[in-house]
């Protein structure tokens, strides 16, 4: 019974490392140089930690004053490979919307899942630009 008990825990640890990467990896800082809306959070411009939580929840850490902002997304395996962590903002005449946000070395994205419909609507139809800032 030992045995069976220590296969499983060795199997589920090997599982956990291959569907939840190390959290250095899932953590990045960012410098958004613009007020922006998260999952219809309005949030300043500055310093920021992204912090990959799970496939479905993360956080961004505001470096300052430390305060937490939960967001929920959708985390999937990206198309291309990942080289450089980077956050993706469209523009639009309502102001900055954090849409999207691509994690280096483990090759996932986040798409943010709470949008405006409104927004769902304005992105496909309007000229609207994304923005592009680095993750460090």
């Amino acid at each position: 019974m030992k045995s069976h008990s220590a296969i499983l825990t060795a199997t589920l640890a090997a599982l956990s490392a291959l569907f939840f990467p190390s959290a250095s990896a899932q953590n990045a800082r960012v410098n958004i140089p613009f007020d922006f809306v998260a999952n219809h959070q309005a949030l300043p411009a500055g310093c920021y930690t992204v912090q990959l939580q799970s496939h479905t929840y993360l956080h961004l850490v505001d470096c300052a004053t430390g305060k937490v902002v939960g967001l929920m997304a959708r985390t999937t395996n990206a198309y291309q490979q990942v080289a450089t962590g980077k956050l993706l903002f469209r523009d639009t005449t309502h102001g900055y919307r954090l849409m999207q946000i691509r994690f280096p070395y483990i090759n996932m994205q986040s798409d943010l899942a709470v949008q405006p419909k409104f927004e769902e609507v304005g992105a496909k139809n309007s000229a609207s630009k994304t923005v592009d800032i680095a993750m460090k």
